[in-house]
Protein backbone atom coordinates (compact mmCIF):
# COMPACT_ATOMS: atom_id res chain seq x y z
CA UNK A 1 0.00 0.00 0.00
CA UNK A 2 2.97 2.31 0.65
CA UNK A 3 5.84 1.84 -1.80
CA UNK A 4 7.76 5.11 -1.40
CA UNK A 5 9.02 7.30 1.43
CA UNK A 6 7.59 10.21 -0.54
CA UNK A 7 4.05 8.82 -0.23
CA UNK A 8 3.36 11.09 2.73
CA UNK A 9 2.45 14.73 3.36
CA UNK A 10 4.91 17.45 2.44
CA UNK A 11 4.68 19.09 5.85
CA UNK A 12 6.25 16.01 7.42
CA UNK A 13 9.39 16.66 5.38
CA UNK A 14 9.42 20.42 5.94
CA UNK A 15 8.95 19.96 9.70
CA UNK A 16 11.55 17.17 9.82
CA UNK A 17 14.16 19.47 8.29
CA UNK A 18 13.51 22.04 11.03
CA UNK A 19 13.73 19.29 13.66
CA UNK A 20 17.01 17.96 12.22
CA UNK A 21 18.59 21.42 12.48
CA UNK A 22 17.00 22.66 15.70
CA UNK A 23 15.51 19.81 17.79
CA UNK A 24 17.33 16.56 16.89
CA UNK A 25 17.35 15.26 20.48
CA UNK A 26 13.68 15.83 21.37
CA UNK A 27 11.76 12.64 22.21
CA UNK A 28 7.99 12.37 21.89
CA UNK A 29 4.97 10.12 22.05
CA UNK A 30 2.08 9.96 19.59
CA UNK A 31 -1.32 8.35 20.06
CA UNK A 32 -3.92 7.12 17.55
CA UNK A 33 -7.42 8.47 18.16
CA UNK A 34 -10.57 7.28 16.37
CA UNK A 35 -13.11 10.04 17.00
CA UNK A 36 -16.01 7.88 15.81
CA UNK A 37 -16.64 5.49 18.69
CA UNK A 38 -19.05 3.42 16.61
CA UNK A 39 -16.18 2.16 14.44
CA UNK A 40 -15.34 -1.47 15.23
CA UNK A 41 -12.02 -2.92 14.15
CA UNK A 42 -12.26 -6.73 13.79
CA UNK A 43 -10.13 -9.14 15.76
CA UNK A 44 -6.84 -9.68 13.98
CA UNK A 45 -6.87 -6.26 12.32
CA UNK A 46 -3.80 -5.35 14.38
CA UNK A 47 -1.88 -8.35 13.03
CA UNK A 48 -2.72 -7.47 9.45
CA UNK A 49 -1.73 -3.85 10.07
CA UNK A 50 1.59 -4.93 11.62
CA UNK A 51 2.27 -7.13 8.59
CA UNK A 52 1.83 -4.17 6.24
CA UNK A 53 3.86 -1.89 8.51
CA UNK A 54 6.79 -4.31 8.56
CA UNK A 55 7.24 -3.64 4.84
CA UNK A 56 7.83 0.08 5.47
CA UNK A 57 11.23 -0.57 7.04
CA UNK A 58 12.53 -1.71 3.64
CA UNK A 59 11.75 1.61 1.96
CA UNK A 60 14.42 4.11 1.02
CA UNK A 61 14.70 7.02 -1.39
CA UNK A 62 15.43 6.08 -4.98
CA UNK A 63 18.04 8.10 -6.87
CA UNK A 64 15.32 9.88 -8.88
CA UNK A 65 13.40 10.72 -5.69
CA UNK A 66 16.53 12.14 -4.11
CA UNK A 67 17.19 14.28 -7.19
CA UNK A 68 13.60 15.53 -7.15
CA UNK A 69 13.77 16.34 -3.44
CA UNK A 70 17.00 18.30 -3.89
CA UNK A 71 15.26 20.47 -6.49
CA UNK A 72 12.43 21.47 -4.15
CA UNK A 73 12.59 24.94 -2.66
CA UNK A 74 14.12 25.07 0.80
CA UNK A 75 15.37 21.49 0.87
CA UNK A 76 19.03 21.38 1.90
CA UNK A 77 21.53 18.76 0.82
CA UNK A 78 22.20 18.08 4.50
CA UNK A 79 18.57 17.10 5.11
CA UNK A 80 18.17 15.16 1.86
CA UNK A 81 21.32 13.15 2.63
CA UNK A 82 19.97 12.43 6.12
CA UNK A 83 16.56 11.41 4.75
CA UNK A 84 18.25 9.15 2.18
CA UNK A 85 19.52 7.09 5.11
CA UNK A 86 16.22 7.13 7.03
CA UNK A 87 14.42 3.84 7.67
CA UNK A 88 11.13 3.21 9.47
CA UNK A 89 11.66 1.41 12.78
CA UNK A 90 8.59 -0.70 13.76
CA UNK A 91 10.03 -1.00 17.28
CA UNK A 92 8.78 2.57 17.82
CA UNK A 93 5.18 1.29 17.60
CA UNK A 94 2.82 -0.59 19.87
CA UNK A 95 -0.37 -1.76 18.13
CA UNK A 96 -3.34 -3.67 19.58
CA UNK A 97 -7.05 -4.18 19.02
CA UNK A 98 -9.00 -4.37 22.28
CA UNK A 99 -12.76 -4.96 22.17
CA UNK A 100 -12.96 -3.55 18.66
CA UNK A 101 -10.91 -0.44 19.43
CA UNK A 102 -7.63 0.10 17.61
CA UNK A 103 -4.87 1.31 19.94
CA UNK A 104 -1.58 2.65 18.59
CA UNK A 105 1.18 4.29 20.58
CA UNK A 106 4.37 5.64 19.02
CA UNK A 107 7.46 6.61 21.01
CA UNK A 108 10.94 7.73 20.10
CA UNK A 109 12.91 10.58 18.61
CA UNK A 110 10.68 13.30 17.17
CA UNK A 111 12.96 13.32 14.13
CA UNK A 112 12.19 9.69 13.27
CA UNK A 113 8.68 9.15 14.66
CA UNK A 114 7.28 12.16 12.79
CA UNK A 115 7.08 10.07 9.60
CA UNK A 116 4.71 7.40 10.98
CA UNK A 117 1.44 9.34 11.04
CA UNK A 118 0.61 9.67 7.36
CA UNK A 119 1.48 6.18 6.03
CA UNK A 120 -0.06 4.56 9.12
CA UNK A 121 -3.37 6.35 8.61
CA UNK A 122 -3.36 5.69 4.86
CA UNK A 123 -2.77 1.96 5.47
CA UNK A 124 -5.45 1.82 8.19
CA UNK A 125 -7.96 3.53 5.91
CA UNK A 126 -7.27 1.29 2.92
CA UNK A 127 -7.25 -1.87 5.03
CA UNK A 128 -10.51 -0.89 6.72
CA UNK A 129 -12.37 -0.47 3.44
CA UNK A 130 -10.93 -3.67 2.01
CA UNK A 131 -12.04 -5.55 5.15
CA UNK A 132 -15.50 -4.04 4.74
CA UNK A 133 -15.60 -5.55 1.24
CA UNK A 134 -15.94 -2.17 -0.43
CA UNK A 135 -14.60 -2.36 -3.96
CA UNK A 136 -14.73 0.84 -5.98
CA UNK A 137 -13.81 0.17 -9.62
CA UNK A 138 -11.36 2.57 -11.30
CA UNK A 139 -14.07 3.73 -13.69
CA UNK A 140 -16.11 5.05 -10.77
CA UNK A 141 -13.03 6.69 -9.25
CA UNK A 142 -12.44 8.52 -12.53
CA UNK A 143 -16.10 9.49 -12.82
CA UNK A 144 -16.13 10.81 -9.26
CA UNK A 145 -13.04 12.89 -9.93
CA UNK A 146 -14.26 14.21 -13.28
CA UNK A 147 -17.58 15.30 -11.79
CA UNK A 148 -15.69 17.60 -9.44
CA UNK A 149 -13.99 19.35 -12.33
CA UNK A 150 -17.13 21.39 -12.91
CA UNK A 151 -17.62 22.27 -9.24
CA UNK A 152 -14.09 23.35 -8.31
CA UNK A 153 -13.66 26.76 -9.92
CA UNK A 154 -11.65 27.96 -6.93
CA UNK A 155 -7.92 27.62 -6.12
CA UNK A 156 -7.52 24.28 -4.36
CA UNK A 157 -4.97 21.59 -3.53
CA UNK A 158 -5.28 17.88 -2.78
CA UNK A 159 -4.79 17.25 0.97
CA UNK A 160 -6.21 13.72 0.95
CA UNK A 161 -3.41 11.23 1.65
CA UNK A 162 -4.13 10.28 5.27
CA UNK A 163 -7.76 9.16 4.90
CA UNK A 164 -7.85 8.15 1.25
CA UNK A 165 -9.90 5.22 0.05
CA UNK A 166 -6.79 3.72 -1.50
CA UNK A 167 -3.47 4.59 -3.09
CA UNK A 168 -5.08 3.99 -6.49
CA UNK A 169 -7.93 6.42 -5.80
CA UNK A 170 -5.52 9.25 -5.02
CA UNK A 171 -3.32 8.34 -7.99
CA UNK A 172 -6.29 8.54 -10.35
CA UNK A 173 -7.48 11.73 -8.72
CA UNK A 174 -4.22 13.68 -9.09
CA UNK A 175 -3.74 12.36 -12.62
CA UNK A 176 -7.24 13.55 -13.49
CA UNK A 177 -6.87 16.98 -11.89
CA UNK A 178 -3.32 17.86 -12.90
CA UNK A 179 -4.41 19.91 -15.93
CA UNK A 180 -7.37 21.64 -14.33
CA UNK A 181 -7.17 25.40 -14.31
CA UNK A 182 -7.78 25.85 -10.57
CA UNK A 183 -5.77 22.90 -9.27
CA UNK A 184 -2.69 24.31 -7.53
CA UNK A 185 -1.00 21.08 -6.40
CA UNK A 186 -0.95 18.23 -3.91
CA UNK A 187 0.38 17.79 -0.39
CA UNK A 188 1.69 14.35 -1.42
CA UNK A 189 5.32 14.53 -2.66
CA UNK A 190 5.10 11.17 -4.44
CA UNK A 191 2.24 12.31 -6.66
CA UNK A 192 3.73 15.79 -7.05
CA UNK A 193 6.84 14.15 -8.49
CA UNK A 194 4.95 11.61 -10.59
CA UNK A 195 2.65 14.15 -12.23
CA UNK A 196 4.97 17.19 -12.14
CA UNK A 197 2.60 19.36 -10.12
CA UNK A 198 3.48 21.72 -7.23
CA UNK A 199 3.91 20.18 -3.80
CA UNK A 200 1.95 22.04 -1.11
CA UNK A 201 2.37 22.26 2.67
CA UNK A 202 3.90 24.02 5.65
CA UNK A 203 3.59 22.62 9.19
CA UNK A 204 1.12 20.84 11.48
CA UNK A 205 -0.26 21.27 15.02
CA UNK A 206 2.38 18.95 16.42
CA UNK A 207 5.07 21.60 15.89
CA UNK A 208 3.29 24.11 18.13
CA UNK A 209 2.36 21.42 20.67
CA UNK A 210 6.03 20.50 21.09
CA UNK A 211 6.97 24.19 21.39
CA UNK A 212 4.38 24.55 24.17
CA UNK A 213 5.91 21.61 26.05
CA UNK A 214 9.43 23.06 25.78
CA UNK A 215 8.83 26.81 26.09
CA UNK A 216 5.26 27.29 27.36
CA UNK A 217 2.05 28.16 25.58
CA UNK A 218 2.48 31.95 25.68
CA UNK A 219 5.35 32.00 23.18
CA UNK A 220 4.78 28.69 21.38
CA UNK A 221 3.48 30.13 18.10
CA UNK A 222 6.06 32.93 17.96
CA UNK A 223 9.01 30.63 18.67
CA UNK A 224 7.98 28.19 15.96
CA UNK A 225 7.41 30.97 13.40
CA UNK A 226 10.88 32.36 14.14
CA UNK A 227 12.49 28.91 14.02
CA UNK A 228 10.68 28.14 10.76
CA UNK A 229 11.83 31.39 9.18
CA UNK A 230 15.42 30.68 10.23
CA UNK A 231 15.28 27.60 8.00
CA UNK A 232 12.96 28.67 5.17
CA UNK A 233 12.92 32.46 5.10
CA UNK A 234 9.86 33.47 3.08
CA UNK A 235 9.22 29.96 1.73
CA UNK A 236 6.20 27.91 2.86
CA UNK A 237 5.09 30.99 4.76
CA UNK A 238 1.59 30.02 5.91
CA UNK A 239 1.13 29.81 9.69
CA UNK A 240 -1.30 27.39 11.34
CA UNK A 241 -3.43 29.49 13.67
CA UNK A 242 -5.68 27.18 15.68
CA UNK A 243 -3.44 24.99 17.87
CA UNK A 244 -4.52 27.03 20.92
CA UNK A 245 -7.45 28.77 19.21
CA UNK A 246 -7.13 31.36 16.48
CA UNK A 247 -8.10 34.10 18.93
CA UNK A 248 -5.08 33.24 21.10
CA UNK A 249 -2.80 33.16 18.05
CA UNK A 250 -3.90 36.63 16.95
CA UNK A 251 -3.46 38.04 20.46
CA UNK A 252 0.05 36.66 20.93
CA UNK A 253 1.61 36.92 17.45
CA UNK A 254 2.62 40.50 16.78
CA UNK A 255 2.09 42.63 13.68
CA UNK A 256 5.72 42.32 12.56
CA UNK A 257 5.50 38.53 12.34
CA UNK A 258 2.09 38.68 10.67
CA UNK A 259 3.50 41.05 8.06
CA UNK A 260 6.42 38.71 7.34
CA UNK A 261 4.29 35.63 6.64
CA UNK A 262 2.04 35.12 3.62
CA UNK A 263 -1.07 34.16 5.54
CA UNK A 264 -2.81 31.77 7.91
CA UNK A 265 -4.37 28.31 7.68
CA UNK A 266 -7.88 27.80 9.11
CA UNK A 267 -8.30 24.19 10.20
CA UNK A 268 -11.16 24.11 12.73
CA UNK A 269 -14.28 25.93 13.83
CA UNK A 270 -16.73 27.87 11.68
CA UNK A 271 -14.68 28.90 8.62
CA UNK A 272 -16.73 32.06 8.00
CA UNK A 273 -16.43 33.22 11.62
CA UNK A 274 -12.73 32.38 11.84
CA UNK A 275 -12.04 33.95 8.46
CA UNK A 276 -13.83 37.13 9.53
CA UNK A 277 -11.86 37.13 12.79
CA UNK A 278 -8.62 37.02 10.80
CA UNK A 279 -9.69 39.68 8.29
CA UNK A 280 -10.91 42.02 11.02
CA UNK A 281 -7.68 41.57 12.97
CA UNK A 282 -5.58 42.41 9.92
CA UNK A 283 -7.61 45.58 9.40
CA UNK A 284 -7.40 46.51 13.08
CA UNK A 285 -3.58 46.36 13.15
CA UNK A 286 -3.12 48.07 9.78
CA UNK A 287 -2.49 45.12 7.44
CA UNK A 288 -4.43 44.98 4.16
CA UNK A 289 -6.20 41.56 4.20
CA UNK A 290 -6.03 41.48 0.41
CA UNK A 291 -2.25 41.12 0.65
CA UNK A 292 -2.63 37.91 2.68
CA UNK A 293 -3.93 34.39 2.12
CA UNK A 294 -6.26 32.31 4.24
CA UNK A 295 -5.87 28.60 3.53
CA UNK A 296 -9.08 26.82 4.49
CA UNK A 297 -8.53 23.11 5.13
CA UNK A 298 -11.11 21.76 7.59
CA UNK A 299 -13.27 18.91 6.26
CA UNK A 300 -14.12 20.73 3.04
CA UNK A 301 -16.09 19.55 0.05
CA UNK A 302 -16.60 21.39 -3.26
CA UNK A 303 -19.86 22.97 -2.11
CA UNK A 304 -18.59 24.26 1.25
CA UNK A 305 -15.32 25.49 -0.27
CA UNK A 306 -17.19 27.39 -2.98
CA UNK A 307 -19.41 29.04 -0.36
CA UNK A 308 -16.38 30.13 1.63
CA UNK A 309 -14.64 31.39 -1.50
CA UNK A 310 -17.61 33.53 -2.52
CA UNK A 311 -17.74 35.05 0.96
CA UNK A 312 -14.04 36.00 1.10
CA UNK A 313 -12.93 36.49 -2.51
CA UNK A 314 -13.26 40.29 -2.28
CA UNK A 315 -11.87 40.53 1.27
CA UNK A 316 -8.69 38.46 1.18
CA UNK A 317 -7.07 35.68 -0.88
CA UNK A 318 -8.84 32.40 -0.01
CA UNK A 319 -7.14 29.13 -0.96
CA UNK A 320 -8.38 25.61 -0.20
CA UNK A 321 -6.89 22.31 0.84
CA UNK A 322 -9.45 19.57 0.30
CA UNK A 323 -8.69 16.15 1.72
CA UNK A 324 -10.94 13.22 2.47
CA UNK A 325 -13.85 14.53 0.42
CA UNK A 326 -11.66 14.26 -2.67
CA UNK A 327 -9.78 11.01 -2.09
CA UNK A 328 -12.59 9.14 -0.30
CA UNK A 329 -15.76 10.58 -1.80
CA UNK A 330 -17.62 7.40 -2.68
CA UNK A 331 -20.63 7.71 -0.33
CA UNK A 332 -18.77 5.69 2.29
CA UNK A 333 -18.32 6.66 5.93
CA UNK A 334 -14.64 7.51 6.05
CA UNK A 335 -12.66 6.99 9.23
CA UNK A 336 -12.65 10.05 11.48
CA UNK A 337 -9.20 9.37 12.88
CA UNK A 338 -6.09 11.30 13.85
CA UNK A 339 -2.62 10.61 15.23
CA UNK A 340 -1.51 13.35 17.60
CA UNK A 341 1.49 14.13 19.75
CA UNK A 342 0.56 13.01 23.28
CA UNK A 343 3.75 13.82 25.19
CA UNK A 344 7.20 15.39 25.02
CA UNK A 345 10.08 14.14 27.17
CA UNK A 346 11.14 16.98 29.50
CA UNK A 347 13.73 16.34 32.25
CA UNK A 348 13.14 12.60 32.17
CA UNK A 349 9.33 12.72 32.28
CA UNK A 350 6.75 12.94 29.50
CA UNK A 351 4.97 16.28 29.56
CA UNK A 352 1.37 15.80 28.33
CA UNK A 353 0.57 17.94 25.29
CA UNK A 354 -2.54 19.98 24.57
CA UNK A 355 -4.42 21.07 21.46
CA UNK A 356 -7.21 23.62 21.84
CA UNK A 357 -8.82 23.58 18.43
CA UNK A 358 -11.46 26.14 17.46
CA UNK A 359 -13.78 23.12 17.40
CA UNK A 360 -14.30 21.99 21.03
CA UNK A 361 -14.90 18.41 19.85
CA UNK A 362 -11.30 18.22 18.58
CA UNK A 363 -9.64 19.44 21.78
CA UNK A 364 -7.24 17.20 23.64
CA UNK A 365 -5.17 17.62 26.79
CA UNK A 366 -5.33 20.43 29.35
CA UNK A 367 -8.37 22.48 28.40
CA UNK A 368 -7.52 25.12 31.03
CA UNK A 369 -4.05 25.84 29.69
CA UNK A 370 -4.97 29.41 28.68
CA UNK A 371 -6.98 30.28 31.77
CA UNK A 372 -4.18 31.91 33.80
CA UNK A 373 -2.56 33.81 30.97
CA UNK A 374 -2.78 37.55 30.45
CA UNK A 375 -3.07 38.19 26.73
Amino acid sequence: MITSLLDTDWYKLTMAQVILHQYPDVKVRYKFICRDRSIHFPEGFDNILIEHISHLSSLNLSSSEKKWLLKQKGMTKYFVDWFSNYRFNPAELNIEVNHGKLEIDIEGSWLTTIFWEVPLMAIISELYFKRQAYNIPPSKMIMSSQCKKYELTIPFADFGTRRRYSFKSQDILVDTMKDWRYFIGTSNPYFAKKYNVPVIGTYAHEAIMVMEAIYGVQDSNKIWIDTWRNIYGNLYSIALADTYTTEFFLKTVDKERLMLIDGLRQDSGDPIKIGELIVNHYEKIGIDPKTKKIVFSDNLNPESATKIYNHFKDKTNPVFGIGTNLTNSYELSHLNMVIKISGVLINGKYYPTTKLSDDPMKRIGNKNILSNLEV
